[in-house]
């Protein structure tokens, strides 16, 4: 039987010449239906895609492993499945995504304590001392022990709303971030396979989405940056008496103490990586919260349920299946007498 392309030369140069584009599109098409075919048949790949919590014939730590090992922002890079569709540079991304996301959430917090009359971020709910004191005294006088500012952790408003709501948010984004690149809908075997042209587009929106975000973050930095420093001039003003140096400074900002948020928000991603991922993931990969019947809630209890479900379907068509063959074939071999 000849080839496509052996038909495509077959039919004259100049038919060639006109439909050479959709002639290649053809062969193309044609190439890729096994590769589709497979994947659509592959329920790893499936699974994957659709960040299930359960694999076909993997037990509960194995399904454990893999939803973290293929799911978690930092540790997917390096531990994903080699059959997941989404590959380590789009992977990088994501990863940067949510760092700069988190870096744009802390100041957007900051910025609403700052336009805000009724809270202060400063403000501390809650201190804890680390047992060091300050000696005042002298030869002549009784030694007083104070307790040493500098040896407190004060835990603000601030650091509050930003560990709680803003780790909330922050996952919110790593979840809806990875939908939008992986644009599981477009993948082969799915509602909107005949889209798959346009899942590349899924990407490019994701590295603007990433500029715009860097590029509004950079700009509340260097705002939070320079307002601070502007505070603590003011301070040192009043603290003179009113006696201050003319000299311009262009680059106060670049004070260590103009970018302590820095440290929140390192503890913001790391309780976001390292506590509220693997806590949360576990609960809902545990199925407590839909008692193992409700999607999503349900984590892997739901899902072998359905698998069991699945199969047990699958076993009773074949069952019918055979049994009218059976019959057929049983309604074949009666002889027919002849008149």
């Amino acid at each position: 039987m000849p080839s496509l392309a052996t038909k495509t030369q077959a039919t004259g140069p100049t038919w060639a010449t006109a439909n050479s584009s959709s002639a290649q599109e053809r062969i193309e098409q044609y190439n890729q239906k096994p590769q589709k075919i497979k994947l659509a048949k592959d329920p790893i790949f499936t699974a994957l895609a659709w960040r299930s919590y359960h694999i076909p014939s993997f037990g509960w730590c194995e399904d454990w492993f893999q939803y973290f090992a293929n799911n978690h922002p930092l540790l997917g890079i390096c531990c994903h499945h080699p059959r997941h569709p989404i590959r380590t540079p789009m992977r990088l991304l994501n990863l940067f995504a949510s760092i700069v996301f988190g870096l744009l959430l802390t100041n957007m917090i900051w910025l609403f304590f700052v336009l805000s009359d009724d809270y202060d971020s400063d403000h501390a709910v809650v201190t804890i001392s680390l047992g060091g004191t300050v000696d005042t005294g002298t030869n002549t006088t009784r030694f007083d022990a104070i307790p040493d500012k500098d040896s407190e952790v004060a835990i603000t408003e601030g650091m509050i709303m930003l560990w709680t709501l803003g780790g909330g948010l922050h996952a919110l984004f790593d979840n809806t971030v990875w939908y939008l690149s992986a644009c599981v809908c477009c993948l082969p075997c799915h509602s909107q396979e005949s889209l798959e042209r346009f899942q590349k587009y899924g990407t490019i929106f994701m590295v603007f989405a990433v500029l715009c975000i860097g590029a509004v973050a950079s700009f509340i930095v260097v705002l939070r940056a320079s307002v601070e420093d502007d505070e603590e001039e003011q301070v040192e003003q009043f603290e003179s008496g009113g006696i201050t140096d003319d000299q311009v400074d262009l680059f106060g900002f670049q004070d260590k103490s103009s970018f302590d948020f820095l440290l929140s928000y390192g503890i913001e991603l790391a309780l976001a990586l390292f506590i509220y991922y693997p806590v949360v993931g576990t609960v809902l990969f545990s199925g407590v919260l839909g008692c193992g019947k409700v999607p999503i809630l349900g984590g892997r209890p739901y899902e072998v349920m359905v698998e069991k479900k699945r199969i047990e379907r699958k076993r009773r068509r074949a069952e019918r299946r055979g049994q009218v063959e059976g019959t057929e074939h049983s309604s074949s071999s009666i002889p027919v007498n002849k008149v």
